[in-house]
């Protein structure tokens, strides 16, 4: 506990040292952060085609987040990195990594997006989480961590491989086949009736 003393100049009292009247001292106040993070599907998803995530960080302050804020997105199983568009991504197997180097000013947000491979373990729904981290200490009303569950569609049906064709084929030259045994046969029996 400190004591303080307080001292009032007066006519009575002058101050006989004016030029120690003011003081600063510099005090290095730390960046307090609320990282919001939402995570949402975009489209629909079936398997065989290519998903996409739409991953929104925000700041809602008090104060600036310096950074260095990393986004990691571990993909679950039926899930496979396809592409981002967007700077600082960096993939280790199934893990997704953004880093926002210069962080989040106060109510500024950074929108990411990430496109995966839709395999047949994520039918017939995917459930795929987001962590978000920085080295500032965050409010209670931090959220660094959503996920997005979406329904998945089962793959098209295989496409025609020409199986069909070669049937259709098969069953004209049959066709065509019994038509001119027919048609010989025909001939011949009219020979015959005019021959005789």
């Amino acid at each position: 506990m400190a004591d303080v003393t307080a001292a009032e100049i007066t006519d009575a009292h002058p101050d006989r040292t004016p030029g120690d009247n003011r003081a600063s001292d510099a005090v290095s106040v730390p960046g307090l952060a609320a990282l919001v993070v939402t995570k949402t599907a975009v489209g629909a998803f079936q398997v065989g085609k290519v998903g996409e995530y739409e991953i929104v960080v925000r700041n809602d302050g008090p104060t600036a987040d310096p950074g260095p804020v990393t986004v990691t997105d571990a993909l679950p199983a039926g899930l496979t990195f396809e592409s981002s568009p967007d700077e600082g991504v960096q993939v280790d197997g199934r893990v997704v990594t953004w880093t926002l180097a210069d962080g989040l000013a106060l109510d500024e947000e950074a929108t990411l997006t990430l496109r995966v491979r839709i395999g047949e373990q994520a039918y017939p729904s995917v459930t795929n989480a987001v962590v978000v981290d920085s080295p500032t200490e965050q409010t209670d009303q931090a959220q660094l961590v959503d996920d997005a569950t979406v329904d998945v569609k089962a793959a098209d049906p295989l496409a025609t491989t020409g199986a069909e064709a070669a049937w259709g084929l098969l069953v004209v030259a049959l066709l065509m086949l019994l038509s001119g045994g027919l048609f010989l046969a025909y001939r011949r029996r009219r020979e015959a009736v005019a021959a005789e």
